[in-house]
């Protein structure tokens, strides 16, 4: 079984981006994060207008998507949901053509997962999490992380604290089953994935140009309902508000964290931590370690669920 994460990378030119080279700084440390997974089949996808020079330096479970050919993807054309939602389905039309995955997270890509996400989500199946009426988890327990860019253009890390009700603030926030996707994409087109497999099956490498007749096809396909909140590239573009369309579960333990303060981010906040939310605070050496930004480390998700919950319950009892 396989376990594919899909980011979707803004634009060089867009509006919010501060400084694109930061961006690629804080998507090659997301990238180390997923690939530190416990779980050996993990592929990643990166949907992108600018493919980093240091792709081809990276692992093998990486592909890079280029859309830069198509202008469906030109900067501003799209309000940052569509965008993202756009990306999201390329990304997921790819790994149906090319890896069949069991599940799917969408994820952005200035934030960190877990070490033992994946393998904890597709061991549950056998379980409750198994059960059709079930679409997925959500993640509700979470970090956000204090970051800098320093001179010498590395991501530093400062504070990570335990934020509550998590998936109101990050996209890394939703675990797809691969059915639960399928059927959404369907409403699109009965045809969708037959359609699509003309232009990217067949893995090419590291990069893959997607050809711009794909987009445009796409984009003919759902440009009519882009305002309509129920359409399915508005959904996966906006990680809020999903109860109405998928049947979510909560994941039981602190599954992503959130990068907060390289600049370059889309939510009404600038990126900032939400000092409302804090609930606590978990030691930098140990986020480090369990969301694969250094050697993996032995602390477990039980270790983490303990913490947020006793720090909750102190501050409850204040």
């Amino acid at each position: 079984m396989s376990f594919v994460f899909i980011l979707p990378i803004v634009h060089p030119q867009r509006r919010n981006v501060s400084n694109y080279h930061h961006v690629e700084v804080a998507l090659k440390q997301t990238l180390k994060s997923l690939q530190n997974q416990t779980y050996s089949d993990v592929k990643i996808i990166v949907v992108c207008c600018q493919v980093p020079d240091w792709a081809h330096q990276l692992n093998e479970n990486i592909y890079f998507l280029d859309v830069s050919n198509s202008e469906i993807f030109s900067p501003d054309r799209n309000i940052t949901k569509v965008d993202k939602g756009l990306k999201y389905i390329l990304g997921i039309l790819y790994a149906a053509a090319n890896f069949q995955p069991s599940l799917y997270m969408l994820a952005d890509a200035d934030d960190y997962v877990n070490t033992q996400l994946a393998d904890y989500a597709l061991k549950s199946l056998s379980g409750t999490f198994g059960r059709k009426d079930i679409d997925g988890y959500l993640v509700d327990k979470g970090l956000q992380v204090e970051v800098d860019v320093s001179p010498e253009e590395q991501l530093e890390y400062k504070t990570a604290y335990l934020i509550k009700e998590f998936n109101t603030s990050c996209g890394t926030c939703r675990i797809f089953k691969q059915e639960s996707l399928a059927q959404k994409l369907l409403e699109i087109d009965a045809n969708i994935f037959q359609e699509s497999k003309q232009w990217i099956s067949n893995p090419l490498g590291v990069i893959t140009k997607v050809p711009s007749e794909l987009c445009t096809w796409l984009d003919g396909l759902c440009n009519d309902s882009y305002e309509e909140p129920w359409h399915v590239v508005n959904v996966l573009g906006r990680h809020i508000k999903q109860g109405k369309y998928f049947n979510f579960i909560l994941f039981p333990h602190v599954g992503a964290a959130k990068a907060c303060g390289h600049g370059n981010h889309d939510g009404p906040r600038s990126g900032g931590v939400n000092q409302k939310k804090i609930i606590g605070q978990l030691a930098t050496s140990d986020f480090r370690k369990k969301f694969g930004i250094e050697e993996k480390g032995t602390l477990d998700f039980g270790l983490i669920s303990d913490l947020k919950m006793k720090v909750a319950f102190r501050l409850n009892r204040s």
